[in-house]
């Protein structure tokens, strides 16, 4: 019996023509990808027994370290945004999922939100959607974001103090380039790209030996950049009530004038200073005689022979003397003049009373 055949009875019966399926119940897009399941939070109490193969299975041996760390109370604590089907947790333990598994932006997700092995790691079906995980911290406010960091740093200080005693704190700068359409984002200078774009500039500092962070903030204003390191002083205090780590920046990160309160404040830091011509010629000038020689054992640098000179300065609009120490290459002659080819290889500005 031909398909005509069948149409003609059926329509004979009073049976008339079934609608087109949309591309919805069809379960595909209009470009005829599959439509993944919705995300759901799964009830562990209610959950059966189920076989399912999953692409990276070593992520689950993180989950006692986890549960250790105590960073699931924390986020209970700090109340972030949520969805109807998708808690502050789950949200929070897919975005740790994603940097287990190497994943180096969020909407990498997108490879594994079908993959209901790797969503069980988060309690849920399957993993939440590109979409949702890249405009998660578009809903969250600046003030929850400072209140998590500052309670996940002070637990994990307590618990895993080794990875926080170094006594220094690197801090610095980085821009994120935005690359999207009629952009309102500021202007920043971008090192990898070596020019400025449009982006975000982020402040990160993190423990001079074991590179742990312990502050990041994002969106900072270039009128803002300056004052940053303030707000790092504050934070660091609310954590440990004083700072008694050294903080190490680049000569761009701050202004004098705030070298000077930092001083005042007692808070030790270690900077380079800007190479003008006048700090130059003035280095040139320096007699022999008060050249310090010294040997840096560091495998991979350049030059290990160094001459130091070290002297107090007392810098424009400053009220205190900072602890100044200009390091160059072994190129002296018999003049008592640096040559005017050596190199600066750093100007080191310290607080007086720190150690050499």
């Amino acid at each position: 019996m031909s398909v005509s055949t069948v149409e003609r009875i059926l329509k004979q019966t009073g049976f008339g023509k079934l609608k087109r399926r949309t591309n919805k119940e069809l379960g595909k897009t209009r470009n005829g990808k599959i439509i993944a399941e919705r995300t759901q939070e799964l009830n562990f109490s209610e959950l059966e027994k189920f076989h399912v193969d999953c692409p990276s299975v070593g992520v689950f041996f993180f989950i006692p370290y986890i549960l250790e760390s105590g960073i699931l109370d924390l986020i209970k604590e700090c109340k972030l945004p949520e969805s109807s089907d998708i808690g502050a947790t789950q949200a929070c333990l897919s975005m740790l999922l994603l940097k287990l598994i190497g994943g180096k932006r969020l909407r990498h997700i997108g490879f594994y939100d079908k993959e209901p092995g790797l969503g069980v790691f988060a309690g849920l079906n399957i993993l939440p959607k590109p979409t949702y995980m890249c405009t998660y911290s578009c809903r969250c406010s600046e003030q929850q974001l400072m209140d998590l960091q500052q309670k996940v740093v002070s637990l994990f200080q307590k618990k895993y103090p080794a990875f926080y005693g170094n006594g220094f704190i690197n801090l610095d700068f980085h821009s994120i380039p935005h690359h999207g359409d009629e952009s309102e984002i500021e202007k920043v200078w971008c090192g990898a790209k070596g020019k400025t774009m449009e982006g975000a500039n982020t402040i990160f500092a993190s423990d001079g030996i074991s590179n742990a962070i312990v502050y990041t903030r994002a969106d900072v204003l270039r009128r803002e950049e300056a004052n940053e390191i303030n707000k790092f002083v504050e934070y660091w205090k609310s954590i440990k009530e004083n700072v008694a780590e050294t903080l190490v920046f680049d000569c761009k990160f701050t202004t004098y004038r705030i070298l000077d309160d930092l001083t005042q404040r007692k808070v030790k830091f270690v900077t380079l200073r800007k190479h003008y011509a006048r700090l130059i010629k003035e280095t040139r000038d320096l007699p022999k005689e008060v050249w310090k020689k010294i040997y840096v054992p560091i495998p991979k640098r350049k030059y290990k022979r160094v001459s130091v000179y070290e002297s107090q300065v007392r810098l424009k609009d400053c009220k205190s003397s900072f602890r100044q120490i200009i390091a160059v290459g072994w190129a002296l002659r018999t003049k008592n003049i640096l040559h005017p080819e050596t190199k600066i290889v750093g100007c080191v500005l310290r607080t007086r009373n720190m150690p050499a």
